[in-house]
């Protein structure tokens, strides 16, 4: 039914802007650019659900994501969820993939590390990057500026 699906949608639509909302509103000042570190704070989202569902995802992160095996399969073993769920979950409740969620999360720990004094070799191994150099990379793709230059300002 075509009714069902556009209110279906709308729905979507607003607990994305919900929750994009509710990140905005908490978040840190001193962060420079526009996204923001999603798991920095927890919104308060219209589902009960959905709120529980963050709440365990945000918790899973927090212990796991740094450990190089951790992946898509893993997170939804921990969850007690499929991986398609999981997925799914992501796309409403954060509005990105988990490999984007997972880099993303790395790399706001990694850029908190490194201002902390941390080496850029160690935060990209203590994050969960493999190769130093691919994490040099990404870190200059998301935040404009190598991660060398950000430690030493």
């Amino acid at each position: 039914n075509q009714d069902i699906l556009r209110q279906k949608i709308i729905n979507r639509l607003s607990l994305n802007k919900n929750v994009m909302k509710a990140i905005s509103n908490a978040s840190d000042d001193n962060i420079e650019d526009d996204r923001q570190d999603f798991f920095s704070v927890v919104p308060k989202l219209t589902n009960e659900k959905d709120q529980l569902f963050y709440v365990k995802l945000r918790t899973c992160f927090e212990k796991h994501a740094c450990e190089q095996d951790f992946n898509r399969e893993k997170c939804a073993s921990l969850l007690n969820v499929c991986e398609r769920q999981l997925n799914r979950k992501l796309e409403v409740v954060c509005g990105m993939s988990f490999t984007e969620a997972l880099k993303l999360y790395r790399l706001f720990r990694a850029k908190s590390m490194l201002s902390e004094g941390c080496t850029v070799t160690d935060a990209a191994y203590d994050c969960g990057f493999s190769n130093p150099s691919y994490f040099s990379t990404v870190f200059k793709a998301n935040f404009d500026v190598t991660p060398s230059d950000f430690a030493s300002k």
